[in-house]
């Protein structure tokens, strides 16, 4: 037990997370245990805020690769756009139209993927095929929070909510609440570098 406790210590004290990129035989040592600059392919760490790299998980596609899942840490080099939403939430429905657009004037270097976080995947395009059929074309795709995984991880307490990551998978922003056509479009082209 004095061991683990005394291993805790010397881990919290001297290697914490902001430092391990300098151990020895880490990329980022020369072989004169100098620190090298760090490349501008370097990642940041793994988080859920702005400047963070997001987590590598994968979503439940219904519409626009059904069958299949959005791996959001495999960019393919494009930016990525998850707006959360569910069906009888008003400013949800009312910006929806803004990332559909977004989707067509984008999609050589943009997937967007609106997440359906509430009741179920059947019920979701039940709705859509009812009240929005052209929303599940294939420009725009259609996910769905299996579980609420990824509203649980990004600490979602109420809709929508908008998440911008740039071709690198790093989030560049985060909106709470309705997002307005020129706010996303600015977001976008901040994200595409432009």
């Amino acid at each position: 037990m004095a061991a683990l406790l005394a291993g805790a210590l010397i881990y919290y004290n001297f290697i914490d997370s902001n430092t391990t990129d300098m151990l020895p035989g880490d990329d980022t040592t020369t072989e004169s245990g100098e620190t090298a600059d760090p490349s501008p392919e370097d990642q940041p760490p793994i988080g859920v805020e702005v400047g963070k790299t997001c987590p590598p998980l994968s979503l439940d596609l219904l519409a626009g690769g059904e069958g299949y899942k959005l791996n959001v840490g495999e960019t393919d080099g494009k930016v990525t756009v998850l707006n959360f939403w569910y069906t009888t939430c008003g400013p949800c429905i009312e910006e929806l139209p803004h990332f559909y657009e977004a989707a067509i004037e984008y999609t050589d270097s943009v997937r967007i993927a609106a997440v359906h976080v509430e009741q179920s995947g059947v019920d979701a395009m039940a709705w859509l095929n009812e009240n929005h059929p052209e929303w599940t074309d294939g420009n725009m795709l259609i996910g769905w929070d299996t579980g609420k995984v990824w509203a649980n991880l990004f600490r979602i307490q109420a809709c929508p909510v908008t998440i911008i990551l740039d071709d690198r998978g790093v989030i560049t922003d985060y909106f709470t609440g309705s997002v307005t056509a020129s706010e996303l479009t600015e977001a976008v082209e901040k994200a595409l570098g432009e």
